[in-house]
C-alpha cells in the first residue's frame, strides 16, 4: 500500500511545481477539475 501513496504524493508535488511555474492556468486547469469530478457522480 505504501507505493501507491508514493506515487499519488509524487504527482501532487509534480503539479504543485507545475502551478508555480506558471505552466497551467489555474483557473482553468480547475475549471477542468471541477467537470472531471461532475462527470464522476453522474455514474
Amino acid at each position: 500500500m505504501k507505493h501507491p501513496i508514493a506515487a499519488l504524493f509524487k504527482g501532487l508535488l509534480e503539479l504543485d511545481s507545475m502551478a508555480k511555474s506558471g505552466e497551467i492556468h489555474m483557473r482553468s486547469y480547475a475549471e477542468q477539475g471541477l467537470e472531471a469530478f461532475r462527470k464522476l457522480k453522474k455514474n
